[in-house]
């Protein structure tokens, strides 16, 4: 695991996931995969973003998970980050690649996983996951059959809350070249803890996972 780095303001947590983001960027070869996740962890980050006119060129942007919605539906992961980051920073549609959770989740699962060997064939850049409360990750849910799936990188999610899902699954996960667990809110506080113990078993808490990730960085503000 990379490292882990507790704030006591938004201000220095989004200065110091900034940086992180940065760094990756510059170990790119200018050709940027990111991985998004939805969730309110990531909100004032991707405002934040969108201020400083990022995503830059080069930036290729990805999905971690998705509900099987529409694009233009509330529940969508897409939709809401499309709102907060892709449309004020004007990214070009040709370098979005958003899993259509709308054919459901067979279809769409099947369809991300071959975009993903064509666009992403040996793995991603950058992933930035949320620390459920329940210990999940991207649509990695607790007692989930995908947790152990190294082969497959994306997988259907046919019981979830509100709706059926699309994931990026552990395969993934584990090529990409850094990953972030953004840590936010005061709701997250018992999760973090169980996170930082390292006492639950995967099928428990699936952000076990990420300890064995070779340049994890946990930013947590609990403000």
């Amino acid at each position: 695991m990379g490292e882990v780095r507790e704030f006591d303001n938004e201000t220095d947590w989004l200065t110091a996931v900034f940086g992180v983001i940065a760094e990756a960027f510059e170990r790119s070869d200018g050709d940027f995969g990111i991985a998004l996740c939805g969730g309110r962890s990531p909100v004032s980050l991707y405002r934040g973003l969108s201020e400083e006119r990022r995503p830059a060129a080069g930036w290729r942007i990805f999905f971690t998970d998705e509900r099987c919605v529409p694009p233009d539906d509330g529940l969508s992961n897409y939709g809401r980050i499309k709102r907060l980051l892709l449309g004020p920073s004007s990214i070009p549609e040709e370098m979005v690649f958003r899993i259509r959770g709308e054919l459901g989740p067979g279809a769409a699962s099947e369809e991300y996983q071959k975009l993903l060997e064509r666009e992403a064939p040996d793995g991603l850049d950058l992933m930035i996951l949320g620390l459920g409360a329940d210990g999940h990750i991207a649509s990695l849910f607790p007692g989930s059959p995908c947790l152990t799936e190294k082969i497959r990188w994306v997988a259907p999610v046919y019981e979830a809350p509100y709706a059926a899902r699309v994931t990026l699954t552990p395969g993934m996960i584990f090529r990409t070249e850094t990953v972030i667990l953004l840590v936010r809110g005061d709701e997250k506080r018992e999760a973090c803890r169980e996170f930082l113990k390292r006492r639950r078993s995967l099928s428990e808490f699936p952000s076990m996972l990420l300890h064995e990730h070779r340049n994890l960085h946990v930013m947590i503000y609990l403000g």
